[in-house]
């Protein structure tokens, strides 16, 4: 309920108690909303919202004995609008709770006035405001469940499409890098037992003029076998690899999930050359990482930090805030994985909780690339 809405209420329930108490002293009332309005509109930056509630229902109980009429009904309006207020400010299950101390002082009033009827009238529409906020609170929840699972079908539906992706990437990689080898043993075979024969004629010919065109012959097919090495490195090389592809994958997992990632590289990282296993590991590492990160992160805010330490250490860091602190860290199949191929470069990887933040580190070496 937004605060401009609960101000005319109150303001409303201000004016039908002003106009009940015509022949009062206006003292009193406006000194008991200038408290109560205080007290109200503090309740956001209170550290124990329940005490505060629980102190508005008193200051309410108090104000009625004091400074008003033992027939002024309108100010158990004042316990309804708390409690409903209550009911749809919070989804917490302590709720409860804090209507019941809203009531308390109200419970009171037998003790002070002859209130038999309307005491019984009072009870009734508490317990219909309970019922109903606990009908709210229970909606509130199915909704927040489902909401989650279909939070989580959706992550796991765009994981399953990039793997069906990444699936098929690696099958035309395949393909690519088995007409490469066709091409490379058929046609590279020929072309070099056919420089071979044009080798060997050009030094058996003695006229001269065919000597030229054996000799021109030879440099075409020489061309030609280098034009087609080049074409075959071309096609076993993946397009996509190494920064480029984890740009990209960022940009892709922010535009579906709407994530946000924080991607900082320190000096010497975008001009170190990295070999192709190590570029995979790379990117593997940031794939596994924001995966996990949108599954289990409590913000939609995520870190990725790499840096270089000493020119011979690539480090990668990747943060984001998690639901539980305390949640026990267990190595999926996922990060097994990913600590699987940073060994098989002779890397590791750490991963911990600190201050609220799940931590996931990988290190390798780069002493190999430097000799």
């Amino acid at each position: 309920m937004k605060w401009w809405i609960k101000t005319c209420i109150l303001l409303v329930i201000l004016v039908l108690i002003i106009m009940f108490e015509r022949d009062q002293s206006l003292a009193g009332v406006i000194f008991f909303f200038g408290v109560f309005f205080t007290f109200y509109f503090s309740v956001p930056i209170m550290k124990v919202q329940r005490l505060t509630y629980f102190l508005l229902a008193s200051i309410t109980f108090c104000a009625h004995i004091l400074f008003f009429s033992e027939t002024n009904i309108f100010l158990f309006l004042i316990y309804y609008f708390l409690l409903i207020d209550v009911a749809i400010s919070s989804a917490k299950e302590e709720e409860w709770k804090i209507q019941l101390l809203i009531v308390a002082p109200s419970l009171l009033y037998p003790f002070f006035y002859r209130l038999d009827t309307f005491f019984l009238f009072h009870l009734c529409i508490t317990g219909l405001i309970f019922m109903s906020a606990y009908l709210l609170q229970q909606l509130s929840k199915q909704k927040l469940e489902r909401d989650k699972e279909w939070k989580t079908l959706l992550v796991e539906y765009r994981k399953v499409k990039r793997q069906v992706v990444e699936h098929e990437k690696e099958a035309r990689l395949q393909e690519r890098t088995r007409i490469a080898r066709d091409i490379h043993d058929s046609v590279g075979h020929q072309l070099t037992a056919l420089m071979m024969q044009l080798a060997v004629a050009e030094h058996q010919v003695t006229t001269k003029e065919v000597k030229v065109l054996i000799g021109q012959s030879k440099d075409l097919a020489s061309s030609s076998l280098e034009e087609m090495r080049k074409a075959v490195k071309t096609l076993k090389e993946d397009t996509n690899k190494g920064m480029a592809s984890v740009i990209h994958l960022i940009r892709k997992l922010e535009a579906e999930s709407h994530i946000r990632v924080a991607l900082t590289t320190k000096t010497g990282v975008l001009s170190t050359n990295l070999s192709n296993e190590q570029n995979v590991v790379l990117y593997r590492f940031v794939q596994e990482g924001l995966t996990n990160a949108m599954r289990h992160a409590h913000s939609r805010e995520i870190n990725v930090t790499m840096e270089l330490a000493g020119n011979h250490t690539f480090m990668m860091t990747m943060e984001n805030a998690i639901h539980d602190h305390k949640e026990r860290l267990e190595e999926g199949f996922g990060l097994s994985n990913m600590r699987e191929r940073f060994m098989n470069i002779g890397g590791n990887i750490q991963y911990y909780i600190l201050n609220g933040k799940f931590i996931l580190k990988g290190t390798f070496p780069l002493e190999e690339r430097l000799k």
